[in-house]
């Protein structure tokens, strides 16, 4: 039959990314199963191609390379063969591959791993709406509407066709940056809403924060 992965997972946390600022222990387990009659000789782990961990049946502990040295345990009480994370940073995040293998056979699956920074404070999103010169000005309540991360269904209503929106987003320190979308529709019955459009930030190296 030969040996088989079965599945590449990232235990530890809530989320399938690490949370830099967690105290969770995260592992990265290896899943497989061979033969009955078929023993696991090796499990190596590479990031980006490059070996990075090295578990041998024949061995107490595994070998570990840069840039997982000090990162993981090497003294691990339960299945050595996985990736026990001990210190957690921006640098665990990348492309990883477990590579299992037998006497008579092979195999390997990779993973995505995403390290990410959020501190628990709610982001806060605002729409403004400005009049053109000679309208109305709008009351302070139908200006600004704010909302945060919790309310996911936050709608803006207001009826002034001569005026301009301005969309703000403020937020603590998120590694990596985001993708920041937002949009407006026309509403042209109870049911039925039309798309009038929809601006992005595209995502950039580095922290975003307001």
């Amino acid at each position: 039959v030969g040996v088989e992965i079965q599945e590449l997972t990232l235990l530890g946390g809530q989320d399938e990314y690490i949370d830099a600022s967690s105290n969770a222990d995260y592992v990265l387990a290896c899943n497989y199963r061979s033969g009955y009659d078929e023993n696991v000789l090796q499990v190596r782990w590479l990031r980006y191609g490059s070996p990075v961990y090295v578990w041998r049946a024949s061995s107490n502990n595994p070998s570990v390379s840069e840039p997982l040295l000090g990162l993981v345990d090497t003294y691990p009480k339960n299945e050595p063969h996985n990736l026990h994370f001990t210190r957690l940073g921006y640098s665990l995040a990348g492309n990883y591959t477990c590579e299992v293998m037998t006497q008579d056979s092979s195999a390997r699956a990779s993973y995505d791993l995403h390290v990410v920074d959020v501190y628990p404070i709610p982001f806060e999103a605002s729409v403004g709406i400005l009049s053109e010169e000679g309208d109305d000005v709008p009351s302070a309540d139908d200006v600004k509407y704010i909302t945060d991360y919790e309310d996911e269904e936050t709608e803006v209503h207001f009826e002034n066709a001569k005026c301009t929106l301005v969309w703000s987003f403020r937020t603590p320190a998120i590694f990596p940056r985001p993708n920041i979308t937002c949009g407006y529709f026309s509403l042209l019955s109870s049911e039925q809403r039309v798309v009038a459009g929809v601006l992005r930030e595209h995502a950039r190296p580095g922290r975003v924060g307001g």
